[in-house]
Formats: structure tokens, C-alpha cells, sequence
């Protein structure tokens, strides 16, 4: 869908209710707030929370890619939290992708 109105795009959704996978992704302008929440905007006057592209498939995956504005303060610890992890995941990434593949031969 190219720009639908927020109406269009709650049937969009509401169409993937029933599907046994649905995939979404979302890919313009955002912005943040504080709270978490993210709004994506659908046209140039419409702008939706992002939560609103999660249906009630059985299985989904939604991918946001749009820009989102932050405090510089939150920045650096996301970006702090994000290295450390990353490293601490690196030390033994073999078991994480043991795990990993584990835990996809049990899906269906």
C-alpha cells in the first residue's frame, strides 16, 4: 500500500487476522516519544502509533524502518547497552546460533 488513509490501512490489517503467517513491513517518516511508542506517518497528513500493523495472525513479523528523533542523553545509553550486549553476545556466539537453530527445528 502507497500512502492509504488510516481506514484503508486498519482493513489492511483486519484482513491478516486470519492468516496462519502474516508479514509486515513499514518503511517512511517516524517519530518517537518518550514513552516507546513509535508513529509512523501514512501520508503527508496522517500519522498511525506503529502498533497498529500487529494483526491477530497466528504468526507475524512487522518490520518498522522509519527514522525516530531522540533525546542525545537516550542515544548514547541505547547506543552504550546496545555495544555491551553486542559484545557480550559475540563472546559465545556459537551457542546463541546453536540455540537459535534448536529453537527453529521446534516451530511448526
Amino acid at each position: 500500500m502507497e500512502s492509504p488513509s488510516p481506514s484503508a490501512l486498519r482493513t489492511a490489517v483486519a484482513r491478516l487476522d486470519s492468516a496462519d503467517y502474516a508479514f509486515v513491513t513499514f518503511s517512511g517518516h517516524g517519530r518517537a516519544l518518550q514513552t516507546g511508542q513509535t508513529f509512523i506517518g501514512i501520508t503527508s497528513r496522517d500519522e498511525v502509533d506503529s502498533s497498529s500493523l500487529i494483526s491477530r495472525a497466528v504468526r507475524q513479523t512487522v518490520v518498522v524502518d522509519c527514522c525516530r528523533s531522540f533525546p542525545e542523553q537516550e542515544v548514547a545509553k541505547s547506543f552504550t547497552e546496545a555495544r555491551n550486549m553486542a559484545m557480550d553476545s559475540y563472546v559465545d556466539r556459537e551457542a546463541y546460533r546453536r540455540a537459535f537453530d534448536n529453537y527453529l527445528r521446534t516451530c511448526d
